[in-house]
């Protein structure tokens, strides 16, 4: 995140447990099992809890339940941040590929996407693969 944005962000919205395990926020917030509804208030609760702050008046709206969108109660200068995201919840191909590095055998398959003329999908692949490890813990 931007330190300036946060600076300009509401406290009140600060996590007391924006150190806590990532997927222990989300097994506790959220129902991640296949043929679950959409439960946007625990994911904005789930959100709020790693530390994801916003601007005043920001609000999820919707009008049937089922499709949401966003908007501010509230008139804020142009170009003024909505959220402020912290570091660790972004899923970067960069971040991706440090930690499956670290886990070893990946750098043979991206030598192999090289060799079959797919380089340029190199980031893509960290993050399809990341996804995959984080689907294989089951959490």
């Amino acid at each position: 995140g931007h330190p300036a944005a946060a600076s300009r962000i509401s406290s009140s919205d600060t996590c007391t447990d924006a150190n806590a395990p990532f997927s222990t926020q989300l097994s506790a917030y959220v129902d991640i099992n296949e043929g679950t509804g959409r439960d946007v208030g625990a994911m904005d609760q789930w959100a709020t809890g790693c530390g994801v702050q916003r601007a005043g008046g920001f609000q999820l709206t919707s009008e049937d339940g089922l499709d949401f969108s966003v908007m501010t109660t509230e008139a804020l200068p142009e170009g003024s941040p909505l959220l402020y995201v912290p570091e660790q919840m972004v899923l970067s191909s960069n971040k991706a590929k440090q930690e499956l590095e670290a886990m070893g055998n990946v750098q043979e398959a991206v030598s192999q996407l090289g060799r079959l003329g797919a380089g340029t999908q190199v980031s893509e692949f960290y993050l399809f693969l990341k996804v995959l490890v984080e689907y294989e813990k089951g959490d």
